[in-house]
């Protein structure tokens, strides 16, 4: 792309260009003619395709460190990760040479590829950029004979066109039978280092060992010996696969969206999923930067997600939408304590609800692009999210309140002006009705409203040449979805409320206005590791904070109901998940309440908790 722009510059370019995008819209992007492979001579360049928690990252971490402190060969590592917290793919690059490494971009040429998920075949494009004559190492449970047809037709004929030699080896297998479960880093580990050539096999075992040795000391010798074992049987299962000269079968392209779901899906959520985005041109792109919601199920066959019908026997939950849910299938870590609560506001205040979601673990698994896990009903209403800067969500939130507001005045002034025009008994009725209930969320305003727009509807086309009523029509057209009050929710995870975003909470607290705040409290930063907040413990010990929380935990709950106008729960569905229920209905019920706060105690998946074995 740095030739392409000098090239440009050369031939009497123009401002305002994009390289590396195709920009079919504005047609000011200039096109990149030929790839430049910069690398020194000598150099070996590595591509691991692993899965979010089988340790693949961690072995090619390992593997860095290893022939960087024990051989004269510089090394470098980068790390690609998908945006699901947990379970998702991995892919390292790694760079192994005899000089200096000063390259810092991710691999598009690869000597040797590593796919430790044979599941990927047919979603990615496994061997991009493989060079000639270069090394490629599965991980499959077949038999050497019968890989082959595994592969897609493109795989095959890279295979055949570069001469790649293929090898295979069963991790999941041997990982089970010495004792590592679903950890298979070792036994790939030890496979990369036997077919690569990066460092000669004896020396390159030797130091995998002792490596190993060195890592897991601490947790007894039966660890080390247990990996030991692992490495072992690694190198006496690594089979080279046979290239037949043509092939009969291989494996179709993955459908990864169901057909008919839509163009955005076709053009814009196919590619992503394929790792295949930079190719999408820019008029696929929304114009306004919103995507729909309820796409995150298209990864799942389309199938939708579960209401939590629990809350429809409660006595004091009186018009939830237990039919359908508002979020399904986020890609949050298995056993995350805080999809429930949210799973559990959006069926209580769905189908009217707008969130502004504070950088975090919420937003990661809430609106990652380009699919959705916030979801609308068979009416076509859900929840709208937004996801702002980390420090000033609450100030986000706050603005979309001040937003509502200012268009619901501004539609009651226009109905207050359009009904005397109106020669349409029954659409003035059901505004006038509108007028009655405007300060009502309930099932009767709800359905007026829908009554209304259908009216608006009609009378819109039966309204032209009328200009003072077209004006007043047109207003109230566009300000429709206001009859029924929205409920502005502000989520966010303890790091943003306690610490980083404290000031703008405060703010929106005092402020008087109806706003809705949902804190996720893990009392630790989770999204970027777990480092201390003011919501950890005295005494807590976080992975970057391991001699303990010196001061006490933030009472931040208690320093909300100082203003008086603030309703403010601490609940914990484990505990009691009726009265959770009961505290985000409580919010609503309350008639004198201006704010609804709900202080969230719950823990992190991935936070342990020592347990006495020893009874007393």
């Amino acid at each position: 792309m740095v030739k392409a722009v000098l090239e440009h510059l050369e031939s009497n370019g123009w401002h305002g260009f994009t390289v590396g995008i195709n920009d079919d819209v504005t047609h000011k992007s200039i096109a990149v003619k030929e790839e430049i492979d910069t690398e020194q001579k000598g150099i070996s360049r590595c591509k691991f395709w692993g899965y979010g928690s089988d340790g693949t990252v961690s072995a090619n971490k390992s593997a860095i460190k290893i022939i960087g402190e024990s051989t004269d060969l510089f090394v470098q590592g980068y790390f690609q990760y998908d945006s699901n917290k947990s379970g998702g793919y991995t892919v390292s690059h790694l760079r192994f040479g005899k000089n200096p490494i000063q390259s810092e971009y991710l691999l598009n040429k690869v000597d040797f590829v590593a796919l430790h998920r044979p599941q990927y075949i047919g979603q990615y494009d496994i061997l991009e950029g493989i060079t000639e004559g270069g090394t490629f190492l599965i991980n499959s449970s077949q038999k050497p004979e019968n890989i082959f047809r595994l592969f897609t037709r493109d795989m095959q004929e890279t295979i055949w066109k570069k001469k790649i030699k293929v090898f295979a080896i069963d991790a999941s297998k041997i990982a089970k039978s010495v004792g590592l479960g679903g950890r298979i880093n070792s036994v790939m580990q030890t496979a990369f280092f036997k077919v690569s050539g990066v460092v000669p096999e004896a020396e390159a075992i030797a130091l995998i060992k002792k490596h190993v040795e060195k890592q897991f000391a601490r947790k007894g010798a039966e660890i080390v010996e247990m990996n030991w074992k692992a490495i072992d049987v690694s190198c006496e299962a690594i089979v080279e696969v046979p290239i037949p000269t043509e092939a009969d079968k291989y494996a179709e392209i993955k459908e990864l969206v169901p057909a008919g779901s839509g163009e955005f899906a076709d053009f814009v959520i196919d590619p992503i999923l394929r790792l295949k985005g930079d190719s999408i041109p820019v008029s696929r792109m929304p114009l306004n930067g919103a995507v729909p919601t309820g796409t995150k199920k298209l990864e799942y066959r389309g199938v939708p997600g579960n209401p939590a019908i629990w809350i429809d026997k409660l006595d004091f939950v009186k018009e939830p939408y237990i039919a359908e849910p508002y979020i399904e299938y986020p890609p949050s870590c298995s056993g995350c304590g805080e999809v429930p609560y949210i799973h559990l506001v959006t069926q209580l205040y769905g189908d009217r609800m707008m969130i502004a979601n504070a950088t975090g673990c919420t937003s990661i698994y809430g609106g990652t692009f380009p699919t959705i896990p916030y979801t609308k009903d068979s009416k076509g209403k859900g929840p709208a999210w937004a996801n702002s800067l980390f420090e000033d969500n609450a100030e986000y939130g706050f603005g979309m309140r001040m937003a509502v507001d200012s268009n619901r005045k501004q539609l009651k002034t226009n109905v207050i002006a359009l009904i005397p025009l109106l020669n349409n008994p029954p659409l003035r009725n059901a505004l006038e009705k509108g007028l009655m209930l405007f300060d009502e969320v309930n099932r009767e305003a709800k359905d007026n409203a829908d009554v209304i727009k259908n009216f608006l509807d009609e009378e819109h086309k039966r309204s032209s040449g009328k200009k003072d009523l077209r004006i007043l029509l047109d207003k109230v057209i566009e300000l429709q979805d206001y009859f029924v009050d929205k409920s502005v929710w502000i989520f966010g995870g303890d790091g943003w409320a306690y610490d980083i975003g404290f000031g703008g909470l405060d703010h929106v607290m005092a402020s008087n206005k109806n706003v809705n705040i949902l804190v996720m409290d893990t009392e630790v930063y989770s999204n970027t590791g777990g480092q201390a907040s003011k919501a950890t413990p005295r005494g807590a010990v976080a992975k970057f904070a391991s001699d303990g929380k010196k001061l006490s935990k933030k009472n931040l709950g208690l320093m909300m109901t100082t203003y008086g106008n603030a309703y403010v729960a601490v609940v914990n569905m484990g505990m009691d998940r009726d009265k959770t229920a009961l505290a985000f209905v409580g919010s609503r019920e309350t008639q004198w309440t201006i704010n609804h706060y709900s202080l969230l105690a719950l823990h992190c998946s991935w936070i342990r908790y020592e347990v006495c074995k020893e009874t007393i």
